[in-house]
């Protein structure tokens, strides 16, 4: 089962460092998709006592709306600072 604690201080390491959108999106593969470390924690849940799965899905729902919180930040303050190119807006024009 994954560590909760863990995968927080890893996923900080690596959203921290993402620099790119290439990069981003492999912070989204590694913690947020389909077979991603959150879903990890999500299959925890088969291990979990029958009185706790409550208890548990709420945490576990917590940490991944954390994690998705936190990556959406990201992605904004990358999609800010990398350059956008207008030279598409300009084919059109003639010299």
């Amino acid at each position: 089962m994954f560590n909760a604690d863990d995968l927080k201080k890893k996923f900080l390491n690596d959203i921290e460092t993402a620099r790119s959108e290439s990069q981003l999106s492999e912070v989204w593969k590694t913690y947020l998709s389909k077979n991603g470390s959150v879903q990890g924690l999500m299959n925890g849940i088969k291990e979990v006592a029958k009185e706790e799965k409550k208890a548990y899905g709420q945490f576990v729902n917590d940490v991944k709306n954390w994690v998705q919180e936190k990556y959406d930040e990201k992605k904004k303050e990358i999609e800010a600072l990398e350059p956008v190119s207008y030279t598409h807006l300009r084919a059109h024009e003639t010299p």
